[in-house]
């Protein structure tokens, strides 16, 4: 409920070595009063910020997508936190004033074994 995550769900340790945990967030943000109006306009915002605000960010991928009816905009990005180099998969819907952006973490180096199952995650939500 702070900074408005909504919730955090995370994954299980893998083992007594593993030190990262793989997470879903949603983020909600209230645009009334903001400049943004479209999701073109919040897609651009939030690249921006993820390339100067990000140690070592790198924007893989970014596409406008349909799902039953819904638009939504999804980016795939990697990052450097702390000693993690991490990448992120993240879905921002608008319904009307509200964003919601919806992002699955996992390690870099292990995205590709995570990544099924946290798209399946990602896939499940509908705003």
């Amino acid at each position: 409920g702070s900074n408005d995550v909504e919730f955090q769900l995370f994954s299980p340790l893998d083992s007594s070595d593993d030190t990262f945990r793989e997470n879903v967030n949603l983020l909600v943000q209230d645009l009334r009063g903001q400049p943004v109006k479209t999701l073109d306009q919040y897609v651009e915002i939030s690249e921006s910020q993820i390339v100067a605000m990000l140690t070592d960010s790198e924007i893989q991928s970014s596409e406008r997508l349909r799902r039953n009816g819904r638009e939504f905009h999804k980016v795939e990005f990697s990052a450097r936190q702390g000693k993690f180099l991490l990448k992120h998969v993240q879905y921002y819907f608008l319904d009307h004033t509200t964003v919601y952006a919806l992002t699955f973490t996992s390690l870099a180096d292990e995205s590709e074994a995570n990544r099924e199952k946290g798209l399946k995650i990602l896939d499940s939500f509908d705003f």
